[in-house]
Formats: structure tokens, sequence, C-alpha cells
């Protein structure tokens, strides 16, 4: 049992509850990218994918179940810093309404568009400026649930660390390929990579319950107040849509994104199991599909 007697305490005004108040707050740089992993649940994904804290904060007065206790042991054993903090000062840093005392400060990789390493069947979500953290973190969460292959952040508006982004994410952000770059960058990587770009346009003629979605697939995703910019359009690509019944006109972008992923991930599912590099697997579970399903999908289509 972890009672915190041998972690060395810091107090409320400690530079350290600074540096994670900044983090939750998005009000100062994050050059370290740390995500803050609150609580068992968002300790335990990060360990599932392969990473641990640089710096965990543990209060043994709220960490009360047995499965909390052995998650602060094994967090004290992995990361680099560990330390006890009072109820007051964690209660300061927690934004959730039953703490239970376990917080760490997780580094989240950098990674390059060469590091995507794209698998004979491709699926890739691509934000250009993209604002709200929610949104970002229901995209990634709909990315992996559909065994996507990764997520590129273009004309960046939110950051990537933001509390919001983990919690929309399911702890998908620990679990996708994430890479920051421009469009020119990621637009010229896409087409070395044979990638078909599918840009998401309220405007287009062609919707995506009609479209034949190729085997490497990636769908651009504008800002929530401005849509694509017109670097992408530069780009070879098609434009499609999804059909509005009602009075809007347009849907989320996350949900738009959902909808048009799963799409193509049908169309896709021909192969038995989605691949991914080894060193950015971290432990997700293979995606198998089933083929006798495949009726079902092209019936609705036409």
């Amino acid at each position: 049992m972890t009672d915190g007697k041998n972690i060395p305490q810091i107090g409320i005004k400690s530079g350290l509850i600074k540096k994670v108040l900044n983090i939750r707050d998005n009000t100062k740089s994050n050059p370290e990218n740390y995500v803050i992993a609150e609580g068992l649940w968002a300790l335990e994904k990060a360990f599932e994918n392969g990473l641990s804290p640089h710096f965990f904060l543990y209060c043994p007065e709220l960490t009360r179940s047995p499965e909390s206790q052995i998650c602060a042991q094994k967090a004290v054993s992995l990361s680099r810093n560990a330390y006890q903090v009072s109820e007051r000062a964690f209660r300061s840093l927690s934004e959730r309404d039953q703490p239970d005392g376990l917080l760490g400060l997780v580094p989240l990789p950098r990674l390059r568009l060469e590091d995507l390493s794209p698998a004979p069947k491709a699926l890739y979500a691509v934000t250009d400026g993209v604002e709200i953290p929610g949104n970002i973190g229901t995209i990634l969460r709909s990315i992996d649930g559909a065994g996507g292959n990764g997520f590129i952040v273009t004309n960046r508006r939110a950051r990537l660390t933001h509390p919001k982004v983990l919690k929309a994410s399911l702890g998908s952000l620990f679990s996708v390929p994430v890479v920051e770059t421009d469009v020119p960058n990621a637009g010229a990587w896409l087409q070395e990579q044979g990638v078909t770009l599918y840009l998401l346009d309220s405007e287009a003629e062609a919707v995506i319950f009609e479209a034949r979605f190729p085997d490497r697939t990636a769908f651009i995703l504008g800002s929530e107040r401005y849509g694509i910019s017109k670097e992408w359009y530069a780009f070879p690509h098609q434009t499609v849509s999804i059909p509005m019944y009602g009075r809007c006109d347009s849907l989320n972008v996350a949900i738009a994104a959902s909808l048009a992923l799963y799409q193509a991930a049908f169309q896709q599912r021909k192969r038995p199991v989605i691949q991914t590099s080894p060193k950015l697997a971290r432990g997700r579970k293979s995606v198998r599909i089933d083929h006798e399903q495949d009726g079902i999908i092209d019936e609705i289509i036409q």
C-alpha cells in the first residue's frame, strides 16, 4: 500500500502546483507538451499505451479504493518525480467533484508525418483550424473507433494538451498517433503516400453515402467558423458533403467527421486487421471486421 510516508510533500504554493494550474487553465505555454492525467481512469489509459508521468501528485486522504492505491504505487514507480500533497492542495487542482487523489503530468509524444507509416488500407482525419478542444477530442475518439491510422492537425487553434481534449477523446489522445504540422507538409506527405483527399464541404454535390472511398483515404475537416482553408483546395482532392434533410445547413464538425470516418471504414473493411507501425501501436487492440456484413452497407448506399 502507498501511504505517502516515503514521498516528499509539496505545498499549495509550489511551482509544480502552479504549473499544473497553468496547464489546466490553458494560461501559459506548455513546452514539455504535458497532458494532465487525473484519476485512475486517465492514468491507466496512459499506462496501457506505454506512457508514464514525468510528475505524479498523490493525496493519500483521497485515495481510498484498492484499485486507486495500486495505481498510485505504479505511478510512483514509473514517474520521474512523485510528490505528496494535502487534500486542500489537490482539490484546488482537480476538476472532479469526487477526486481520487491521483494526478500525473504525462508528456504527449511529438511525432512526425514519417512516423505514421501508412498501412495498405489507411484512414486519416485531418483538422484545419478546428478551435474547440471538445471537438478535437471527439474526432480522436471517432478515428480510434473507426480503426483509423492517424490524426493530423493543421492550422492549430487549440492545444492538444487541453484537458477537454483528453476527456472528450476517452483516452484516445494516448492511443491514436497524432502529428501537428502545416498544410503544405501535410498535403504533400499524403499525396506521396497515395492517400486520396476528401474535403468535407457542405456545398459539395457528392454525398458521403454515395462516394466510393479508396484504400487510402483522408478527410479534411475545417474550422467551426471558417470551414476549410484555401490551401487545401490547391491539392488534388474530391469534395463530399453530408445531406441535410431538416432546416439546419450543417452538422457539428465532430459529428460530421464521425459519419465520414465510419462510412470509409465500412468500405475499407476487407482487411482482417488494421495495421500500424509497431512503435505506434502502444498496446492498441487489433480491429477485426466481419466480412459477412458487406452487403448491408452496399444496400444502404445504393
